[in-house]
């Protein structure tokens, strides 16, 4: 059987009219209708994404008026037989060569799928071409699996219909391409780097291409989606464990990369990232190989000082032209070397009591000099801080060895006993500042240094004495690096 060509069944249902409102004041729905149809696609190890044309149609006077028609779907797939490979599906406009990322109209109020609008004629014909995306849920398939499948068409008849009801279709064609479509696979590697408390993101600029030279892949296959899916895991092993402390467990994280990709979402490094790379190919000009530039990167959350990994992370692109064209895949990596670093430092005493909490506030403006010749633009600001502190029983009736305190931003940082002596954590200053090394005229850190406590069960008199010394650093473009100024900041007046 030609892989290519799929068996497909048209169901045609006649179904319509307008709901009408109970009451007066409820709202009326826009006339409904529904058709579908289901046929059976194969994936298989060389081919693990099979593409099935659909056709859509609505007849009946007065249908185009106002705005057009629109239409939704829901799918359904199924293996042929027990154990076979796992699908999904997703509808898109045959148009959309990125398989999808071009946002619609809006979404049924009712069931939240995506809403197409349809093109009418003046004979009161609106139709719709589409396409049903059926893919592996796994990166490989081990063997050639039949998938049935069933879509449901859901329209919305927003201008109404005049007289009677309209005639409504979904119609799966059979797909007659000029060669079977190649599965294009590309890989590329991050090369570790140290992780520390001090080094605490490392990034890398992706360059991805799809097609060849002198050839639009996405004008190339207009009308059909071109499907391509990236996955990124990371790669890691411990440098050294010396640190002091609760292992965090897990506390390497991709950031969001800069760039459009599409479905990226942000998480620790146990599992991979599944994404749309090709997203920003939309906008290719034409003739022109179709280029997604990106920076990935990744952070390290362990605050603890003396623990290191060594980390990186493997990419795997994977792509289809479901035209019968090729779509070769090409990765470039180049990693961003080490990002000069300006520090500061600062140190103090606080004192809690019955009467007062003490507490430490202070902001930082990122220096940055008259000059900048662009080379970090695009870039996360890097930077970390590292606090030591020692907590001290000094009230008239002393606290027991192990009263404890949460110490650092809001006084949850890091941990502080009595028994525990000096105690050395890190942290993340921008972590939740998203500040791009273009932007560092604007970005400043704003934090305290305080403890977080119960003062249940303390002896009468009760007072501790915390001694600290705070570093920070954060990525400049002065290529000296030079020094952060902490500045100490008021604290706020209570409100009356």
């Amino acid at each position: 059987m030609d892989r290519r060509r799929f068996a497909s069944t048209l169901a045609i249902v006649f179904a319509a009219g307008s709901s009408l409102a109970t009451t007066q004041t409820a709202p009326t729905p826009p006339p409904s209708a529904h058709a579908t149809a289901n046929g059976s696609v194969e994936l298989s190890p060389d081919s693990p994404v099979a593409v099935q044309e659909l056709r859509v149609e609505v007849v009946g006077p007065g249908i185009s008026s106002g705005r057009h028609p629109s239409v939704s779907f829901s799918s359904t797939g199924t293996a042929r037989e027990p154990g076979g490979a796992k699908s999904r599906l997703r509808v898109v406009r045959a148009g959309d060569a990125s398989g999808g990322a071009t946002a619609s109209h809006d979404a049924d109020p009712e069931t939240g799928n995506r809403l197409w609008d349809l093109s009418c004629t003046a004979n009161e014909v609106c139709s719709g071409r589409f396409a049903l995306i059926v893919e592996s849920e796994d990166r490989s398939v081990a063997a050639t699996t039949l998938i049935d499948w069933n879509v449901d068409a859901g329209f919305e008849l927003w201008g109404g219909v005049a007289a009677g009801q309209p005639t409504v279709s979904l119609v799966a064609e059979e797909v007659d391409v000029t060669g079977i479509p190649t599965l294009e696979f590309a890989t590329a590697r991050g090369e570790p780097v140290r992780f520390d408390v001090r080094n605490r993101k490392a990034q890398w600029r992706v360059t991805m291409t799809l097609g060849e030279e002198g050839i639009n892949q996405i004008e190339a296959a207009a009308g059909w989606p071109i499907v391509s899916t990236g996955w990124l895991t990371t790669t890691k092993s411990v440098a050294s464990e010396t640190a002091r402390g609760e292992d965090p467990g897990d506390a390497l994280a991709f950031i969001h990369p800069v760039g459009d990709v599409s479905g990226f979402e942000p998480r620790n490094g146990k599992e991979a990232i599944e994404f749309e790379p090709f997203s920003q190919c939309l906008e290719a000009p034409p003739d022109t190989k179709c280029t997604a530039e990106y920076v990935i990167g990744l952070n390290f959350g362990d605050p603890r000082e003396g623990s290191a990994i060594d980390a990186g992370w493997n990419l795997e692109v994977r792509a289809i032209g479901a035209d019968g064209e090729r779509a070769p895949v090409k990765v470039d990596v180049e990693p961003v070397g080490p990002i000069p670093t300006a520090v500061g430092t600062a140190k103090g005493r606080l004192v809690s009591n019955e009467q007062t909490r003490g507490e430490f506030r202070y902001t930082i403006d990122v220096p940055r000099p008259a000059v900048d010749d662009g080379s970090w633009d695009g870039l996360d600001v890097p930077s970390y801080g590292i606090v030591r502190a020692t907590l001290t029983s000094t009230g008239r009736e002393p606290l027991p060895p192990d009263f404890a305190v949460n110490f650092g931003r809001h006084g949850g940082e890091g941990r502080l006993t009595v028994a525990g002596g000096p105690t050395t954590f890190g942290f993340t200053p921008l972590q939740d500042r998203g500040c791009r090394m273009q932007d560092l005229a604007t970005c400043s850190i704003e934090r305290n240094l305080a403890a977080g406590f119960s003062t249940e069960n303390l002896p009468r008199g009760w007072e501790f004495t915390i001694d600290w010394e705070l570093e920070i650093g954060v990525g400049t473009t002065d290529p000296a690096g030079g020094t952060l100024e902490i500045v100490e900041t008021p604290r706020p007046s209570p409100s009356k």
